[in-house]
């Protein structure tokens, strides 16, 4: 299977965060791309935040919208998401068989490497 790879450095959409619960977090943002458009037809296109430089991916996500699914949560697109294997970035690996570009933002959380280790 061949695999589009499009990526994103931080959007400017982030917000920083501190947390006192659990293990201590400091300087966890949540990074968050700009829309990526996933074609009609396409088959599998693997979309990637990276977190900001010094900071580890500690866990992530993705939004699907302008889904003919709407009452679904859109797992009918998504193939995979996760951290990438240095741990810089959250991917998402998506297809589209249906007629109707989608739209797919993913989000990264982020934490000091040091702290998140």
């Amino acid at each position: 299977m061949t695999v589009q790879t499009i990526s994103r450095r931080c959007s400017t959409t982030s917000r920083q965060e501190s947390t006192s619960q659990g293990p201590a977090v400091k300087n966890r943002r949540v990074v968050e791309s700009d829309p990526f458009e996933v074609a009609a037809g396409s088959r599998a296109t693997r979309l990637s935040q990276a977190c900001p430089r010094g900071q580890v991916v500690i866990g992530g996500g993705y939004d699907l919208r302008n889904s003919i699914f709407n009452e679904g949560n859109g797992a009918e697109f998504v193939l995979s998401s996760g951290a990438n294997d240095r741990r810089t970035a959250w991917e998402v690996v998506a297809a589209n068989p249906s007629e109707h570009d989608i739209e797919i933002t993913v989000k990264a959380v982020c934490a000091d490497r040091t702290q998140a280790q």
